[in-house]
C-alpha cells in the first residue's frame, strides 16, 4: 500500500503567516489538517487575508503586510506556535490585538 503522512505542522503555520504578510498568492501544498493549523488559518483570516482550500492545498492571498485590526480577540485554540508566531507578527502592527487560547494554552508560559 501507499501511505501519505499529513503535512508538517510547523511548516504549515509558518507558510500560512508568511503568505498573510506576502504580496500575491501563496500556495501551500499538502498542509497539515490539524486543529492547531486551523487556528492559525482562522487568525490569519481575521487579520485580513482570504484563504481558499481545495485538492490538498491552501491558497493564501497576501496582504502585502497591511493587516486589518481584528474585531475581537484572536483565538489560538491550544496552539502555542500560533500564539508565539502571531505575537511577533502583531508586534510590528499599528493597532492593538489580543491573543487568547483555551484553558491549557492560557496556563503555559509565554
Amino acid at each position: 500500500g501507499t501511505v501519505r503522512p499529513p503535512g508538517d505542522k510547523s511548516i504549515t503555520h509558518r507558510a500560512c503567516l508568511l503568505g498573510l504578510l506576502a504580496n500575491g498568492t501563496t500556495t501551500i501544498e499538502g498542509p497539515n489538517p490539524g486543529a492547531d493549523c486551523a487556528a492559525t488559518r482562522r487568525c490569519a483570516e481575521a487579520l485580513g487575508t482570504r484563504i481558499e482550500a481545495d485538492a490538498g492545498a491552501l491558497r493564501v492571498h497576501g496582504t502585502g503586510g497591511h493587516l486589518r485590526a481584528p474585531f475581537r480577540a484572536l483565538d489560538c485554540g491550544n496552539s502555542g506556535t500560533t500564539m508565539r508566531l502571531l505575537a511577533g507578527v502583531l508586534a510590528a502592527q499599528p493597532f492593538a490585538a489580543t491573543l487568547t487560547g483555551d484553558a491549557s494554552l492560557s496556563r503555559r508560559p509565554m
